[in-house]
């Protein structure tokens, strides 16, 4: 569904993507893990349309996003959402979340696709009150932002949800109901995603394939468990070191 080609990105001419490659199937759960500046976030934005390649292709079905015709941009906006760290990236602070969450719902209309939810349902399938649509995001707990900001997010009826360090603003106990919230909707809504995260415990809890990382390249590539258990590459045994816990309570 998502290819990426060998992608080269560059910042004010210092490369910080040397060369990625990588495929995203229907239904896939995929880990990006790395430290700080290791790159993981770029391919993300990269697989969002929002920064262009240096070199190198990001292709969705199979075409250059760089070449979609206008319904097949729709299309994309529609299938590959975001969900970005903090909640509030997301809503407008000015508007209630059930204004947010009803242009969600006219975008779908707009893109197409069949989508047939209420501003209630979509609370309540990120497991919120549909109360919650006549407030504010500045009245919201972080972890209620996040839920919102899933529920945007599904409002268009996306295939792929590319989530960037999704709980790293919580606390631990939110951090722990948004992975289970997570963990539900891709089996109830038949979701794919990519986690971005530096947590190698909600990586080994929520993926099933993971790529490591490090100064803009992909050291290592294998199923959860073979990184988890079974490291080849140093980096990796590193991150996996340094984690005391690999399972969410």
């Amino acid at each position: 569904m998502l290819e990426i080609d060998g992608l080269r990105i560059s910042y004010r001419g210092t490369e910080v993507l040397h060369g990625i490659d990588l495929r995203i199937e229907p239904g896939e759960r995929i880990g990006l893990i790395g430290e700080s500046g290791s790159g993981k976030t770029t391919i993300g934005r990269a697989l969002l349309g929002l920064v262009r390649p240096t070199a190198g292709t990001v292709s969705f079905e199979g075409t250059s996003l760089t070449d979609l015709d206008r319904a097949r941009k729709r299309r994309f906006r529609a299938a590959v959402q975001p969900v970005f760290q903090e909640g509030a990236e997301t809503l407008n602070p000015r508007r209630l979340v059930g204004a947010s969450l009803a242009d969600g719902l006219t975008a779908a209309r707009r893109f197409g696709t069949a989508q047939t939810r209420t501003v209630d349902e979509l609370l309540r399938l990120v497991e919120l009150d549909p109360q919650f649509a006549e407030r504010r995001p500045s009245e919201l707990s972080g972890g209620q932002r996040q839920r919102v900001s899933i529920a945007r997010a599904l409002a268009v009826g996306p295939s792929v949800l590319v989530l960037d360090e999704p709980t790293s603003a919580l606390d631990p106990t939110t951090q722990a109901h948004i992975v289970d919230l997570i963990e539900a909707l891709a089996t109830d809504e038949q979701l794919g995603y990519v986690l971005i995260s530096h947590n190698l415990a909600i990586i080994d809890r929520l993926c099933d394939t993971v790529h490591v990382l490090r100064q803009g390249e992909i050291v290592e590539s294998g199923s959860r468990s073979q990184i988890i258990d079974d490291p080849q590459h140093e980096y990796t045994r590193r991150l996996r070191d340094s984690v005391a816990e690999l399972l969410l309570d």
